[in-house]
């Protein structure tokens, strides 16, 4: 639970899960393999679901630019942040913010 809440932290969503585990009192590969049984997810799965609920509400709530926002949320590139959102949301990032911005 405590990993869980942990991650729900914004600045924590940047770490890659090497980091993050030493935050454990386990390995990466312990950490891991529990996480999967207690959530039925994958640690990377979760972080990048949580990614993308952060990504929207910045999109939503922020006049951030999305490099900025991809910055923040340490994704590769334009194009991976892009095709993941999409992919998560139907929505490309620019078409999500016409569709829900309060700006």
């Amino acid at each position: 639970n405590s990993f869980l809440l942990l991650v729900k932290n914004p600045k924590y969503l940047r770490m890659p899960i090497s980091e993050l585990a030493k935050f454990t009192p386990y390995s990466q590969s312990h950490l891991t393999m529990l996480f999967k049984e207690y959530t039925g997810k994958t640690v990377a799965t979760y972080l990048q679901e949580l990614k993308l609920i952060r990504a929207k509400e910045l999109l939503r709530n922020t006049d951030y630019t999305i490099s900025e926002i991809i910055v923040d949320l340490n994704y590769e590139s334009l194009s991976t942040f892009t095709h993941t959102f999409k992919k998560f949301t139907g929505l490309s990032p620019t078409e999500f913010r016409k569709s829900s911005s309060v700006f």
